[in-house]
């Protein structure tokens, strides 16, 4: 009869840079973990094992824990949410050609744009951006914006600065109407073009400091 693990065991001994992880079948509530060694470890017939490549090691630690990770094409723009299933030499965690990333935790708040582009701090509610907003001469426009309070880069984005917050404005003006001053250099900038491909807007994720 075929090892249980056998599938994994062949990957595994076939590459060793593959990372191993597994928990303790006997205490549920122990979670997933990475076994360090530098060898081939021993699969035991009643374990719990997971293989991965490395550069996919956080989203599949956090996916098993009962996180929610996303993955994708490395050419897609698109991020989706992976199946839960079974260990398979073919999915996206063994495929240098995806990348993944832990699921973004969204916060939607509000802050106070001034016609020079300053802005207010931001806050849960608009009562609040207005508060602080009171307290200067000047007009200000007040605006809703979705905060990344949690690190989503994939492995190949970590060169990039690591958690800090994000957020995403919307406008149909000029795009420097969306490039607060205080802010800096934007993430991202993107055109958002109707059905019949006309540029509508703009949308600038930005760094929070």
């Amino acid at each position: 009869m075929k090892h249980a693990h056998y599938d994994m065991i062949v990957a595994k001994a076939a590459n060793m840079d593959l990372i191993v992880l597994t928990k303790d079948c006997l205490d549920a509530e122990n979670p997933w973990m990475e076994i360090e060694v530098g060898h081939l470890p021993c699969f035991y017939e009643h374990g719990s094992y997971f293989l991965c490549l490395p550069k996919h090691k956080k989203a599949v630690l956090n996916f098993l824990n009962g996180g929610e990770s996303e993955c994708k094409i490395e050419c897609d723009n698109e991020w989706g949410m992976p199946y839960r299933d079974e260990w398979n030499e073919m999915h996206w965690y063994m495929q240098e050609k995806f990348e993944s990333r832990i699921k973004p935790e969204i916060q939607k708040l509000w802050i106070g744009i001034k016609e020079d582009h300053s802005t207010t701090n931001a806050y849960p509610t608009k009562h609040e951006a207005r508060i602080e907003a009171s307290r200067d001469h000047g007009l200000y426009s007040f605006v809703e914006v979705e905060v990344n309070t949690k690190t989503s880069k994939s492995e190949t984005e970590a060169t990039q600065e690591a958690n800090e917050p994000t957020f995403k404005l919307f406008g149909s003006g000029y795009p420097g109407a969306l490039w607060p001053a205080y802010i800096g250099e934007p993430i991202s900038f993107d055109e958002v073009k109707d059905e019949s491909g006309d540029v509508i807007g703009y949308s600038i994720e930005h760094r929070i400091r």
